[in-house]
């Protein structure tokens, strides 16, 4: 019986302690910190009392129903936990927060989160010089228009055509 409860404590505890770190990390929201704390308690649960419950049958006997209603009130009391500590622990600031600021790269910690940023951050220039280059082609339209019957009215301005779509 003891070891039933051990089982049910270590893995509420883990998964609240879990949750809460990923969110004091800044790898997940707030809402995905208590979704996911949801779900995996739920379903760790589910999953230990079943197994239990397996153990239990070879045995020779029944899960008590009390463990089964006191997993359930843990895994309430874990929830409520992870709520709680989610609720206290500092929310540090995420990869878009800290590649849209003007945070030097020298100074973001840890290493990881600095090359994400920067990889956000030269990605949104490529993508920026690209929208104008392309802002800048469309102020210049083609002569003549692709698919226009002047398009199709010599074969140098066909070859032109074919050469810069295929």
């Amino acid at each position: 019986m003891k070891d039933e409860w051990l089982l049910l404590v270590c893995l509420n505890g883990a998964v609240s302690v879990a949750v809460i770190w990923k969110y004091h990390g800044g790898e997940v929201s707030s809402a995905v910190a208590r979704m996911s704390g949801v779900i995996v308690l739920a379903v760790g649960n589910i999953a230990a009392l079943w197994g239990l419950q397996k153990r239990s049958k070879r045995g020779g006997s029944s899960l008590e129903r009390r463990l089964v209603a006191s997993a359930g009130a843990l895994a309430v009391a874990s929830f409520l936990l992870t709520i709680f500590g989610v609720s206290l622990v500092k929310d540090r600031i995420g990869y878009a927060e800290l590649a849209t600021s003007d945070t030097p790269l020298s100074s973001i910690e840890p290493e990881r989160k600095r090359l994400v940023v920067e990889l956000i951050r030269r990605t949104a220039a490529i993508s920026q010089e690209e929208n104008k280059a392309m802002a800048e082609a469309q102020k210049v339209p083609m002569n003549p228009a692709v698919y226009s019957p002047e398009s199709f009215a010599d074969q140098k301005t066909i070859r032109f055509h074919l050469g810069a779509v295929g």
